[in-house]
């Protein structure tokens, strides 16, 4: 497995904070780091698949990875990416985490007003080195700004805010569909839950995900049922409900659309052995 190098992309050995823009990223196969990273996905998606375990990410999410995590991109469709690699991840992954565990698998969404505030910090940390141009004084710079870039992107992903704007509650939507995909969704109730007009929720789902609202739950169930298919020895039938599909040769008609493969051919293929 590739393991990405620092000496590689940090400008010199005494910069601990280093910014990589990627615009497009291609998919990517599995690698790790021997530093840690930040990932601010600035348009398009695709799967993000950390330790084996995928999850889609879309414009405006947000997660981050230690060198012991092994990641990589799959199904790309125009996906943009700003990497913000830090050095002595052991200092601040304390901080990234302070508010709840590492859970590095699971991104998080950062909205409109909060993405300007990030890319204003990264423009900083892009910056060239002209005033502050001594390793030294350059170093302490950047490290300043890095951890004011971690204590924003902490405070998005952990506290809520005071106001209910369009964009807040289409962010709730979009984290409430992630954790509910299971159930059977009523896309007019759901969009009065969140005080929305079925047009509008359509539509902010288009621009929060890049997918129509059916087709970002189909992707969310899809994902889970990779996931069960590789790690769980559940029937294929199970798996379907579970999934929130109610048939199973519907589930399986999907999945294949979507795979090129049944979910039983794309369990033979894929399945983690058991050790």
């Amino acid at each position: 497995m590739l393991t990405l190098q620092a000496k590689d992309y940090f400008h010199s050995p005494a910069d601990q904070v280093a910014v990589i823009r990627q615009n497009p990223q291609e998919d990517m196969e599995e690698h790790s780091h021997d530093f840690g990273e930040i990932v601010i996905v600035t348009q398009g998606g695709g799967y993000n698949v950390v330790n084996d375990r995928a999850r889609r990410v879309c414009a405006g999410s947000v997660f981050y990875l230690m060198p012991d995590d092994r990641h990589a991109f799959e199904e790309v469709n125009g996906l943009g990416l700003t990497n913000v690699l830090f050095k002595m991840p052991e200092r601040y992954q304390p901080l990234l985490c302070a508010a709840g565990p590492h859970e590095n698998d699971t991104p998080w969404e950062i909205g409109n007003a909060t993405r300007r505030q990030v890319e204003h910090l990264l423009a900083s940390l892009s910056a060239e080195p002209g005033t502050f141009s001594l390793g030294l004084a350059r170093s302490c710079f950047m490290e300043g700004v890095f951890l004011q870039l971690v204590a924003l992107l902490c405070q998005a992903r952990y506290t809520c805010s005071a106001g209910h704007s369009l964009d807040m509650r289409a962010r709730e939507l979009v984290t409430y569909l992630r954790g509910n995909f299971t159930e059977q969704i009523d896309w007019d109730a759901l969009a009065g839950k969140f005080d929305l007009s079925a047009r509008t929720m359509h539509r902010k789902i288009v621009d929060q995900t890049g997918l129509t609202p059916v087709r970002y739950l189909s992707q969310l169930r899809l994902t889970h049922a990779v996931d069960c298919l590789v790690h769980t020895r559940q029937s294929i039938t199970d798996i379907a409900f579970a999934c929130g599909f109610e048939d199973s040769n519907y589930f399986s008609t999907v999945f294949r659309q979507e795979y090129s493969l049944s979910p039983s051919k794309y369990r033979a293929k894929h399945a983690v052995k058991p050790s």
